[in-house]
């Protein structure tokens, strides 16, 4: 079975005061961004269920975010200065190679989910494991690199909030 959830929801997940300024609601840190979001399903569903989660408005088809990352880098740990491909994010400020290097590496979206039934508030169990591709695991990413310089310095990226 499918289930699709799609972002047409998000407007309900903005307060009205922040709905003709959704930037100054993205930024602003005292502003509490936790959104409930009850469905119905309206039949039974056999297991597998797959979820889908779709983004909006994000454009990682964009020339310049295609083109910043190294996967050269990527495949081995003898390469992790392999980084012109990646500015702006190819340095840390004490000038070693950013590894993983580029925006792709920078671009991590941080929204939590949880599945319950409503009947008996009951926590609904999501298997995250054997998502990657086979070939992605394979031969596109090395088993030897490992982040490094990523975060530093000035520079604050991926799923560091601070």
């Amino acid at each position: 079975m499918l289930l699709k959830l799609w972002s047409g929801m998000k407007t309900e997940c903005i307060p009205p005061a922040y709905r003709n300024n959704e930037v100054q609601y993205i930024q602003n840190s005292a502003v509490d961004k936790t959104c409930n979001i009850r469905m119905t399903i309206p039949k039974h569903m056999k297991k597998p269920i797959y979820v889908y989660y779709q983004l909006d408005n994000f454009y990682q088809n964009h020339r310049r975010y295609v083109k910043s990352r190294s996967d050269k880098q990527l495949k081995s740990l003898k390469n992790e200065n392999d980084t012109s491909s990646c500015k702006p994010e190819h340095l840390a400020t004490n000038g070693g190679a950013i590894v993983p290097c580029g925006l792709i590496a920078w671009s991590l979206f941080n929204d939590t989910y949880i599945f319950s039934r409503r009947q008996n508030n009951q926590s609904l169990t999501v298997n995250k494991k054997g998502i990657a591709w086979k070939s992605d695991k394979e031969k596109r990413f090395g088993k030897d690199v490992l982040p490094k310089n990523f975060q530093g310095g000035g520079l604050r990226g991926g799923g560091d909030s601070q």
